[in-house]
């Protein structure tokens, strides 16, 4: 997978359906995030420095044999991710895991807003390994011979 396009379409995903982008343009929404119920949804917050956010990846780094890059001085999305696929020389199952980690706190915060029900940090890193799996499974040389 190209990580200059996984960056784009990840940062296009968080930027176009934030709240404070629904608020800002007159919709009605809860600025608060979702996740953690303590600060403004802002993309970056949700992603990367909302408690709920980090423990998942703190989790998901753990299992992955990969560290969190610090981020103290990281401000905007861009850099984030950035600093994410450095965190694991961009290679492609780094970047899947990535982007299935992203997707799916994305997928929590939109069953909490929507559906209100939640699951735990580690209920949704098993969610997340158990689809790579089954995705590795599916895409594995003798499944696409059958085919």
């Amino acid at each position: 997978m190209n990580s200059d396009l996984a960056l784009r379409q990840f940062v296009s995903l968080w930027t176009k359906i934030r709240l404070d982008r629904i608020i800002t343009r007159g919709g009605q929404a809860d600025p608060i995030c979702s996740l953690c119920r303590t600060r403004q949804e802002k993309s970056l917050h949700m992603v990367a420095k909302c408690s709920y956010a980090t423990t998942v990846w703190t989790m998901i780094a753990s299992n992955g044999n990969f560290q969190l890059p610090p981020l103290q001085d990281v401000h905007r999305l861009y850099p984030w991710w950035e600093l994410m696929l450095g965190a694991g020389n961009a290679q492609a199952d780094h970047v899947q895991l990535l982007i299935y980690t992203a997707w799916n706190l994305w997928k929590e915060r939109c069953r909490r807003v929507f559906d209100n029900k939640g699951m735990s940090p580690a209920n949704l890193v098993a969610i997340i390994q158990q689809d790579i799996a089954l995705y590795k499974q599916a895409h594995t040389q003798e499944n696409i011979d059958r085919l």
